[in-house]
C-alpha cells in the first residue's frame, strides 16, 4: 500500500532535479546583431549600438587592440559601446544575464 506513494514521491522528486539542472545549464539568448557601427571618429573612437536582453551587461571588446568597454542595456534592451577601433579591426560584443554569458557576435569596423 505505501509502495505506490513512494514511486510518486520518487518520480516527482526526479522531475523536480531534472527541472532545476535543466535550468542552471540553458544558454543565454545571443545578443541580436548590432544595429549600427559607426566608421571611426576624429578621436579614434567607434560608436556600437544594438537590443540585448533588457538590463543584460554587454561587452564590446577589440580583438586588434586588445581593448574592451562594458556596459548595461537599459529596461527595453538598448545599449551603447563607444571604444577605440581602426578601420577593419573586429570587435566582438556579447551579453552576460547572471553569470552566463551568450556567444560574441562579430562586427567589422567599417570604412569611411
Amino acid at each position: 500500500m505505501h509502495q505506490p506513494l513512494r514511486v510518486v514521491r520518487a518520480w516527482l522528486i526526479g522531475c523536480c532535479v531534472a527541472t532545476t539542472l535543466a535550468a542552471c545549464t540553458t544558454p543565454v539568448t545571443p545578443i541580436l546583431p548590432p544595429l549600427t557601427i559607426s566608421t571611426p571618429d576624429v578621436n579614434g573612437d567607434v560608436s556600437i549600438t544594438g537590443d540585448a536582453d533588457a538590463e543584460a551587461i554587454v561587452f564590446g571588446y577589440n580583438e586588434m587592440r586588445g581593448t574592451g568597454v562594458i556596459t548595461t542595456a537599459d529596461a527595453v534592451g538598448r545599449y551603447q559601446l563607444v571604444l577605440g577601433a581602426d578601420v577593419g579591426d573586429d570587435i566582438s560584443v556579447w551579453q552576460r544575464i547572471g553569470t552566463h554569458d551568450g556567444p560574441p557576435r562579430i562586427v567589422t569596423v567599417p570604412g569611411p
